[in-house]
């Protein structure tokens, strides 16, 4: 967005705009059928003009009749999230890059139209997303202002390819602005995420004002000036919008008396009609009002030439008429003067000033993000100085005391990130949870969106709306904030937003609940052309999901003895299935059973009846440290006699988070500052003995973290070296200063811990990252016969056939909003080539956005909860099942589920303290 553009980017952004008249004008037919809101005071996402027609049966595009359908789905469950609502076995109609026509079996395919039969899937329309980077340069998202100067599709490079990652999961429009940090950084547009051949296609441009109070701002006096700068440029803009006003209401009375003039004079002389000399009267000039002399409503946004041009023609208009009419301008100029009124001048053209004026005046909204009480009271005093403004708030992240003020706007508001993957999660306080208790059943528009840091964070939309509905949004009004309603606030749902005839042909096929993310994406139809389509069959039968049905509140009994039960018709079995069953817990921890769900239990015994609720194992991260890093990762090369679990402590700040999303079996792990970093421990979150196996496995380092210029090894052949000799018994000197007889013991004591894993004894955990890391492992792994897991791997699909024939387990590390596709796609060919997948991650949502984007990528579910829930079975250690269990509202492979009870020790943790706990 620099203006300072070289002649190489300004011809390809003249390209782009080139592209964008050109889709313009092919919607010519559809903007007349959909006519905007004339009210500049209706906000424009409450405006019942942009709602079509509702039809009983099917819905066509009326002036059509001829049109021909290029392409038919047929078969699929649609939620139109229009007025026709839900309809089974439905068909869609296409004509171009428009619906023309949607209904039930009943709608006839025209023969010889292609047709797509998606049967057993679930179509919806296109995913929006209201806050995205995909689109721009690196420079661009970056870029701001304080002046509105910028524009968002300045920045836009038409030829990025990370479009493909985000269609991939059913995203076909995202809005995008410039950066966050400027007071009035400028203009933001929504863009297709399919492109045409000139780069992305523009539904919108000028889509609204990117603006913030309090971004960045330490203290008030900083909000004050920020405020005040803002106020200042929208006054100006107001100022310029009314000496335009006057000008053009003198301009009128110019016009109205000269007509006055005329006919008095065509009376005096008898003439009626025509001109004196009897020509035409239509030829010449016919209005005294220039063409350009004030801010057309229809004009838009021009170009510097442009601008040039009608100031001209204005001046040289102005400049005849003077001269021809110098008499009339003379007795007109006498009559002001005598009404006590001056002629105004003609104001100068302000391309920015102008486009500000139809923010002011409520034509282009204000996106404006704050975040903390103090910010919200700046916004308050702006929003009361321009009542016409139409104001759209995000951020909100720590309203506190200005929540009632905020919440008697009813604004439409775009909240997120909703995950903590995102590097600006704000978890101080959680947000999720202070979201959904403000605006949980908030009357306005809301919006959900990526708000994310990366060009292909727009790809887990998907995973924000399950967050969402896990904090207590509704799953129905969840889909529409990333559809109908994502459309209303950015202006555009007479184009996209649900399946209506006449509307943009943008639509996606589920395998499943189209809000959990592990339902895959089947198909994708961007204006009306196959944007992605899975391999193979697309309607081929699903994969053996558990019941899509929500689990309501738990009942729990006040009191519970000793011994209780649950009975469940989904509890989780050691093969990944679900079956109905009776559970029997002992307060113990010795004695856990689980029997058919009609077996008789003992007279008097308490069951809590969970009914369709899931019942698994808590939760296992194979691989974290729990922000214990410090005291894990001493100075050493060689760190054997680290033992992870020595330094865990009861009550430690994330434990009571943890325990309460589900995360009860932690493998506490060293960091990667070291190449032999030490042992891991096997830790019981939430219980009283924490540390259920102390030397569950050592860890070995293989990254360039643990590389040190300074001391051996600084390279990747020394570590190598560095293990091997370690594994043989050479072990590396310490650097600690202890006496003979100390060193001794340490000494056999390495030696014994690092014979057991070269015997196989014990578990070997290997942190790479790079494929000469992974290389260098699978070799050391092979030579010395280890028991052994990657952890950290970038990629798998080279490796696969080794690591299935060293019987080497994968960890997998948590996902990242900037991963690509294929990270999930080699877990789950991993997974399918027979090689045990575990998950990683500090805590319960990173395993679980993990997993679930795994089973969407084609790992089955049975083996991703297999890996979520049980973990490996070298660390079971006979102990067939555990009394440590989660209730979850769904399968926690959908991130919407949340936990309805957790159990510790055979004792039920009380779920009341939850948003208490997520604050302190």
């Amino acid at each position: 967005m620099n203006h300072r553009c070289d002649k190489s980017y300004n011809l390809k952004t003249a390209r782009i705009f080139h592209q964008f008249r050109s889709f313009i004008g092919s919607l010519s037919l559809c903007l007349l059928l959909f006519p905007f809101s004339t009210n500049a005071h209706e906000p424009y996402w409450q405006s019942e003009n942009t709602q079509p027609t509702k039809q009983e049966n099917s819905e066509s595009v009326e002036g059509t009749g001829d049109a021909t359908p290029t392409l038919a789905l047929v078969g699929a469950t649609i939620h139109t999230l229009g007025p026709q609502n839900v309809i089974d076995n439905g068909v869609v109609l296409i004509s171009g890059d428009r619906i023309l026509s949607v209904g039930g079996p009943e709608l006839t395919v025209p023969d010889g139209v292609p047709t797509l039969d998606v049967s057993q899937l679930v179509m919806t329309p296109g995913l929006i997303d209201a806050s995205s980077q995909l689109w721009l340069t690196s420079a661009a998202v970056k870029s701001t202002a304080s002046d509105a100067s910028l524009n968002a599709l300045d920045g836009v490079d038409g030829y990025d390819e990370q479009w493909q990652e985000v269609i991939r999961h059913g995203v076909t429009s995202v809005y995008v602005q410039p950066a966050s940090n400027g007071t009035l950084g400028g203009y933001g547009a929504v863009l297709s995420v399919f492109p045409t051949d000139d780069g992305p296609a523009v539904i919108k441009s000028f889509a609204a004002l990117q603006a913030s109070i309090g971004v960045g701002a330490s203290n008030n006096r900083v909000r004050m000036q920020q405020f005040d700068r803002t106020k200042k440029s929208l006054n100006d803009a107001a100022e310029y919008q009314e000496k335009w006003d006057e000008y053009n209401e003198y301009l009128s009375r110019q016009e109205a008396a000269d007509k006055k003039a005329a006919a008095e004079k065509e009376s005096s002389t008898g003439r009626s009609g025509g001109s004196p000399d009897g020509r035409d009267s239509s030829v010449g000039p016919r209005s005294r009002i220039p063409t350009g002399r004030g801010r057309p409503t229809q004009r838009g946004v021009g170009t510097e030439s442009e601008s040039k041009g009608t100031d001209g023609a204005d001046n040289d208009s102005s400049q005849s008429k003077d001269a021809k009419e110098g008499g009339e301008n003379e007795s007109n100029s006498k009559e002001e003067s005598q009404q006590g009124k001056k002629a105004p001048e003609k104001p100068k053209q302000d391309d920015t000033k102008e486009r500000l004026a139809k923010v002011v005046n409520g034509q282009i909204p204000l996106r404006l993000e704050i975040h903390s009480a103090d910010d919200a009271h700046y916004a308050l005093k702006l929003i009361k100085e321009f009542p016409k403004m139409q104001v759209v708030l995000s951020g909100l992240s720590d309203l506190r005391s200005a929540k009632d003020d905020i919440l008697a706007l009813t604004l439409p508001i775009v909240l997120g990130p909703w995950l903590s993957t995102e590097a600006n999660y704000r978890d101080d306080p959680d947000s999720r949870s202070d979201w959904t208790e403000t605006f949980g059943d908030y009357p306005g528009a809301l919006v959900i969106a990526s708000a994310g840091t990366s060009d292909r964070s727009s790809r887990l939309l998907r995973a924000h709306v399950g967050q969402a509905i896990a904090s207590g949004i509704d799953e129905q009004r969840a889909l529409k904030t990333v559809t109908l309603h994502a459309a209303r606030v950015l202006g555009v749902d007479d184009q996209i937003g649900s399946l209506e005839a006449g509307k943009r042909a943008d639509m996606v096929c589920f395998r499943g609940n189209p809000a959990d993310i592990s339902s895959s994406v089947c198909l994708v139809i961007a204006a009306g052309r196959v944007a992605f389509q899975e391999p193979g069959e697309i309607s081929r039968t699903n994969i053996s999901f558990p019941s899509s049905h929500v689990a309501g509140p738990l009942e729990v009994p006040p009191t519970l003895g000793e011994r209780f039960a649950i009975r469940s018709q989904n509890a989780l079995q050691r093969d990944g299935s679900f079956e109905p069953r009776t559970i029997m817990l002992d307060t113990s921890n010795s004695v856990v059973s689980m029997a058919p769900l009609d077996a008789p239990v003992d007279e008097g015994l308490e069951i809590i009846d969970a009914g369709q609720a899931w019942v698994t194992p808590g939760l296992f991260s194979a691989h974290a440290t729990l922000g214990l890093e410090s005291l894990l990762d001493p100075d050493l090369s060689d760190a054997t006699d680290v033992v992870a679990g020595d330094v865990i402590t009861i009550d430690f700040e994330r434990e009571n988070k943890c325990v309460q999303q589900g995360l009860l079996r932690v493998l506490l792990a060293p960091g990667d500052k070291n190449t032999i970093a030490g042992q891991s421990s096997l830790v019981q979150l939430g219980s009283q003995n924490q540390v259920v196996v102390r030397e569950a496995g050592l860890k070995f380092n293989l990254t360039n973290a643990a590389r040190d210029p300074v001391r051996f090894p600084s390279s990747l052949a020394g570590q190598s070296q560095m293990i091997a000799e370690s594994l043989a018994g050479q072990l590396l000197d310490t650097r600690l200063y202890l006496p003979d007889p100390v060193q001794k013991r340490l000494s056999k004591q390495r030696t014994s811990r690092l014979d057991s894993l070269a015997k196989g004894k014990t578990w070997t955990i290997i942190s790479v990252d790079s494929d000469a890391d992974i290389r260098v492992a699978l070799d050391l792994i092979e030579r010395h016969q280890l028991k052994a897991a990657l952890v950290g791997a970038r990629q798998l699909r080279p490796f696969l056939g080794r690591l299935s024939a060293l019987n080497v387990a994968v960890i997998a590390r948590p996902l990242e909003a900037s991963d690509y596709n294929w990270y999930p796609q080699d877990l789950a060919l991993a997974s399918q080539a027979g090689i045990d997948v575990f998950f990683a991650g500090e805590s319960a949502e990173q395993l679980r956005l993990t997993a679930s984007l795994a089973v969407e990528a084609g790992m089955s579910p049975q083996r991703a909860l297999l890996g979520l829930c049980y973990g490996p079975a070298q660390l079971a250690h006979g102990n067939a099942e555990s009394s440590d269990l989660v209730v979850w509202s769904q399968s926690p492979l959908n991130l919407g589920a949340k936990p309805l009870c957790v159990i510790v020790d055979g004792r039920i943790v009380s779920m009341s303290q939850r948003g208490d706990d997520d604050k302190e």
